[in-house]
């Protein structure tokens, strides 16, 4: 291999555009994806020994980012976890859509946050309702396929394809509209 100085600009050169880009498409801020992708590198080169040679770098730099997306997403789980919620409906007993404390008090939104915000409301309650409530199942309460799968009454593929429509869905209707405004 060529000196370790040279091999780790040569790695970094490589697969840092490509690093930077797996965080983007799986929906982290520019910022946050620069640290991730900083995060990556950081273990890549801590452990340069490890790498048996330059032909195993694409698939080890890949697990690397895999392993660190996989950890952040966990990290970001168990943060939610600490949040409050807020009404998806103007009835306190129909579903909820967590946001973090600090979002919550509206001194601290600003009229753009507010905005968003009623439109992620809007959109979710837009949905049928057996897709929005697999989908609040599984991303605000954090129940399994199986627990929302026996409190709906439907088969777990049907719990897993509700889930997927309804995140495509709003994917769809959000940037629709966030890109006619931005």
């Amino acid at each position: 291999m060529a000196s370790d100085s040279t091999f780790r600009e040569d790695l970094f050169r490589r697969f840092q555009e490509w690093v930077f880009k797996f965080f983007v498409r799986r929906g982290f801020s520019r910022e946050d994806a620069e640290e991730l992708a900083q995060d990556v590198f950081v273990r890549v080169f801590a452990n340069m020994d490890d790498l048996r040679s330059e032909q195993a770098a694409t698939v080890w730099i890949q697990r690397i980012t895999t392993s660190i997306w996989k950890n952040e997403l966990r990290r970001r789980r168990a943060a939610k976890r600490d949040v409050s919620t807020i009404s998806l409906e103007s009835s306190a007993e129909e579903s909820t859509l967590e946001l973090p404390d600090s979002a919550t008090k509206p001194a601290d939104l600003t009229l753009l946050d507010r905005e968003d915000e009623e439109t992620i409301r809007r959109e979710v309650n837009a949905l049928p309702e057996k897709m929005r409530r697999c989908l609040e199942g599984y991303e605000v309460r954090g129940l399994k396929y199986r627990e929302i799968a026996e409190e709906q009454g439907i088969s777990i593929d049907t719990v897993k394809s509700h889930i997927f429509q309804a995140r495509r869905k709003l994917r769809d209707r959000l940037a629709e509209r966030w890109d006619d405004h931005r």
